[in-house]
This record gives C-alpha cells, sequence and structure tokens, in this order.
C-alpha cells in the first residue's frame, strides 16, 4: 500500500474511533448507572464538544480525499469512564504520526485531546 494510502486508513480508523467515543459517552451518559452528576456533567460536555471538533476534523479529511466511507465500530457502555478517557488519550496520540504531512490537521488534534483531557479532569477532581 502506498504512503497516502496507510494514511487514509489510519485516520479513517482516527475518525471512526471518535465517533465511537462519543457514542459511547453519550449512552454511558443516558443509562446513568452511578448515579453520579459530576460524571453526568463531564461525560454532556464531552459528547457535546467533540461534535463540532469531530465534523470539523472529518470535513477537512474527506476535502482532501484522506478518508472515505465511515463506520461506527460498535458501541458499549463505559464501565469505567476515568480509565475509558485515559485510553482514549493514548489511542488518539498514537494518530499522531498520520497527521504529519497535513500539518493543518495537527491543531485540530491538539484541540480534540485537550478535550479529552479536561474531560479527565472533571472526572478525576470534580466531586458531586
Amino acid at each position: 500500500m502506498d504512503v497516502l494510502g496507510s494514511k487514509k486508513t489510519s485516520l479513517q480508523g482516527l475518525v471512526e474511533l471518535l465517533f465511537k467515543s462519543q457514542t459511547e459517552t453519550h449512552l454511558t451518559h443516558i443509562l446513568q448507572r452511578k448515579k453520579l452528576l459530576c460524571e453526568h456533567s463531564a461525560l454532556a460536555t464531552y459528547y457535546d464538544e467533540i461534535d463540532d471538533l469531530l465534523d470539523s476534523m472529518a470535513e477537512l479529511c474527506m476535502a482532501h480525499g484522506l478518508i472515505g466511507n465511515l463506520s461506527v465500530p460498535a458501541c458499549n457502555e463505559i464501565t469505567n469512564s476515568e480509565s475509558y478517557f485515559e485510553n482514549l488519550y493514548k489511542e488518539v496520540e498514537g494518530y499522531r504520526s498520520a497527521l504529519s504531512s497535513f500539518p493543518f490537521l495537527i491543531s485540530k488534534l491538539d484541540d480534540i485531546q485537550e478535550l479529552i483531557s479536561q474531560t479527565i479532569y472533571r472526572l478525576k477532581f470534580i466531586q458531586s
């Protein structure tokens, strides 16, 4: 596979991962099994704010032919929100090298990781 082809697959994986995170966060927010207002609010903020960031990244990738058809992997309820977002941050960081040829996308990735970090903070340090 050519270099652009592997970046295309990688960037598509990133966008699909973020769509999955938005859906899983929303699902967990609605089910609210832990009954914690702090978690409920942190999750609501994440799924609301990731929407515009994800939309912008996906549109830029599509405009430059970097991604094609998208699908959202199967979604599940999040059992440990703090751990989930720490792992999500690391997974998203793993895609950074795929963006090296597309500097206009790096700031988008930075904004997404900032939101994930803010969510981690809210889950760790804000108690209801």
